[in-house]
C-alpha cells in the first residue's frame, strides 16, 4: 500500500464528494478508492464508498465495503442501515430484517429503519414493543481502537502473525514513526523472521539513532542471528548512549567480555560524558572601561561625571570610580 500526503487524501475525498454529488459514480469510487489508501480506519469513507459502488452495480463490492465499515465502528446505526438496503436489493430479506434490528437497537428513532421493517410486515404496535425492549440507559460504545492498538492488543495475547500484519498496514500509511518499526520488528523476530526483524530495527535507528533500545534490540537479533561481531558494535552502542541500561554489559559478558574490560569499558564512557571544565580566554576577562553616559541618568548627566563600570580593573579610574570628564 503506497503512502499519501494529507494534501493529497484530502484532495481524494474532496473529489469524490464532488463527483457523488454529480452522480458520477464510476469517477467517485475511484476517488474514494484513492483516499481510501490514506485512511484505511475511516469508517465513513468506506460507507460512501460503498453507495459509490452499489450505484455502479458492483453489489458484491459494496456490501463488502458496508461490513468493512461496520467492523471498523459496529456501533453506528446508518452503516447496519445501508447493509439492509443492499441485502434488500439483493432479495436477501431474512438477512436485511437482522440488518435493520440492528440498526434500529443502536438508534430506536431511526425513521427508515422503521419504514423498512414496516415494508417486511412489521406493525406499529410490534415496533413499539421492540423499543421498549431497548434499555433506555444503553452501554456507551467502546472507543474504537486504531490499527496500532489492534496491533498493540494482538501484542499482548501473543498473535505475532496478526499483530505483524497489523504494524505492517499501520507502517504502510505513516512509515515515519520509528516505535512502530521497532514494535513491527519484536513482532517479526517473535514470529521467526530474524532478517526481516533486522531490517525494521534499522529503519527505526534511521529515524532514531540515538535510541538506545533500539540499538539493543537490535544487538538481540544479530546475536540469535549468529553475528556476534555486529551484536557487540550494537551492544556498545547502546551502552554508550545510555550506561544505566544493564542489559548491554550482561549481553557483552555472555559474549566473552571479562569483568575487567566491563570495568574499563565504564571508565572510558563516564570519562566521555564528564563535561569539562571550560577556562575563559584573557581577553574575555578583561573588560574595557567605556563611559556609559547613556545609562546614567538626568542627574549624573548635570553632574558631567562619568561612571566606570570596574573601576578597579581599569588603570585610569580613580578609587571612587569616578573619572572627570
Amino acid at each position: 500500500m503506497a503512502f499519501l500526503s494529507r494534501t493529497t487524501q484530502s484532495i481524494a475525498l474532496a473529489l469524490a464528494d464532488r463527483a457523488r454529488d454529480a452522480c458520477e459514480w464510476e469517477t467517485a469510487v475511484g476517488h474514494y478508492r484513492t483516499a481510501l489508501v490514506g485512511k484505511p480506519d475511516n469508517s465513513p469513507i468506506w460507507v460512501q464508498y460503498g453507495h459509490a459502488l452499489k450505484e455502479t452495480g458492483h453489489l458484491a463490492q459494496a456490501e463488502a465495503a458496508y461490513r468493512r465499515a461496520i467492523d471498523d465502528d459496529p456501533t453506528v446505526a446508518d452503516s447496519h442501515l445501508q447493509l439492509g438496503n443492499l441485502l434488500h436489493l439483493q432479495g436477501r430479506n431474512a438477512e436485511a430484517e437482522a440488518a435493520y434490528l440492528r440498526a434500529l437497537a443502536l438508534e430506536p428513532r431511526l425513521t427508515p429503519t422503521a419504514e423498512q421493517l414496516a415494508s417486511f410486515g412489521w406493525s406499529e404496535a410490534r415496533l413499539s414493543e421492540v423499543r421498549r425492549a431497548i434499555p433506555a440507559e444503553r452501554p456507551k460504545p467502546r472507543r474504537k481502537l486504531t490499527l496500532v492498538g489492534r496491533a498493540d492488543r494482538a501484542r499482548d495475547l501473543g498473535q505475532w502473525a496478526e499483530a505483524a500484519r497489523l504494524y505492517r498496514k499501520a507502517l504502510d500509511g505513516n512509515p515515519r514513526r520509528p516505535e512502530i518499526w521497532v514494535q513491527y520488528g519484536h513482532t517479526l523476530k517473535e514470529s521467526g523472521k530474524l532478517a526481516e526483524a533486522e531490517g525494521a530495527y534499522q529503519t527505526a535507528l534511521g529515524y532514531q539513532p540515538a535510541n538506545a533500545d533500539t540499538h539493543l534490540q537490535l544487538g538481540h537479533a544479530l546475536k540469535v542471528l549468529g553475528r556476534d561481531e555486529a551484536a557487540k558494535a550494537a551492544y556498545l552502542r547502546a551502552f554508550a548512549i545510555d550506561p544505566k541500561l544493564p542489559e548491554p554489559l550482561t549481553e557483552l559478558r555472555g559474549l566473552g567480555w571479562t569483568d575487567g574490560e566491563l570495568l574499563e569499558l565504564q571508565r572510558q564512557i563516564e570519562e566521555r560524558r564528564t563535561p569539562r571544565r571550560c577556562r575563559p580566554r584573557r581577553s574575555q576577562t578583561r573588560r574595557r572601561c567605556r563611559p556609559w553616559g547613556r545609562r546614567l541618568s538626568l542627574r549624573n548627566r548635570r553632574c558631567g561625571l562619568w561612571f566606570c563600570p570596574s573601576p578597579r580593573r581599569c588603570r585610569t579610574a580613580s578609587a571612587s570610580g569616578i573619572i572627570d570628564r
